[in-house]
């Protein structure tokens, strides 16, 4: 699937910046006719293996973070991230042969740490960056990224690169994992 992303940064003086970004979630799955190949319980409902499931997931992934570059030069910078994840969603989980549905609105928001850089040469720049989180038994989130951007002029760039981003949480008996990568095109516009 398909998403997109929208992010945005005020420098507040060189060197520090404020971030935040948005992510729609949209996802649909359907075991078929082959059903479960294991039973599991979502909230108050046992799905037996073999059986038909439907599944939806519709929200958003947010982010806003801070950044403090503390090497920065012509050639680049290298920084640190303090900052929280939001994923906020709705889950529904339907057998619809056996008239069983579940919905649940799932809001968490993660504190998380990271470190982002950035190196030009010419009117190229590459950079990464990496968050993470864990709480142990609760769950973890990892985020990495890295890209290419061209630079048509020092206002506007084109984008491309790799993101992947992983969480998996638990709550008593419930436990999810949620996995979103692919490469990634765009443009990039200074103010």
């Amino acid at each position: 699937k398909r998403t997109f992303e929208v992010h945005a940064a005020l420098q507040i003086k060189r060197g520090h910046k404020l971030r935040a970004s948005y992510t729609p979630l949209k996802y649909r799955g359907d075991t078929g006719d082959t059903g479960l190949r294991k039973p599991f319980v979502y909230g108050n409902t046992t799905y037996d293996r073999f059986t038909r499931v439907v599944t939806s997931l519709k929200g958003g992934y947010y982010s806003a973070s801070y950044e403090w570059d503390f090497i920065k030069g012509p050639k680049g910078y290298l920084g640190g991230l303090i900052g929280a994840k939001i994923f906020d969603v709705d889950a529904v989980i339907a057998a619809p042969d056996e008239g069983l549905r579940e919905v649940q609105t799932v809001r968490a928001p993660i504190p998380v740490l990271g470190a982002t850089g950035r190196v030009y040469a010419w009117r190229f720049s590459f950079e990464g960056e990496f968050s993470a989180l864990s709480i142990g038994e609760r769950g973890t989130l990892y985020e990495f990224e890295m890209g290419t951007r061209f630079h048509i002029s020092d206002r506007i760039a084109a984008q491309g690169g790799y993101r992947t981003l992983k969480i998996e949480a638990k709550d008593g008996a419930d436990q999810g994992t949620l996995k979103i990568g692919g490469w990634q095109f765009g443009l990039e516009l200074s103010l």
